[in-house]
């Protein structure tokens, strides 16, 4: 798992990036029971510690936070001005 990530890293980001850690979230579904809830799970590199997990999902939620602002604001750039 750590060579597919830091292959996937290196291929977006860039061949000079270093991986030091990583978590990965994914949403999962149970697919055999119709209705069945949604849930998560979480999978970390090797030896991490929980407040660098903890530190690196705030900071995904934090940049999808930020990105959705801006997102946001583009939108009402481009759309209609208010009435007043």
């Amino acid at each position: 798992m750590d060579q597919s990530i830091t292959d996937f890293i290196k291929r977006t980001q860039g061949e000079s990036v270093i991986v030091t850690g990583w978590v990965l979230v994914a949403a999962t579904a149970e697919g055999a029971i119709a209705g069945a809830p949604l849930g998560f799970t979480i999978a970390n590199s090797d030896g991490m510690p929980a407040y660098a997990k903890i530190g690196l999902l705030s900071s995904a939620v934090g940049s999808i936070e930020n990105e959705n602002l801006f997102l946001a604001w583009e939108d009402r750039k481009l759309g209609p001005n208010p009435p007043f």
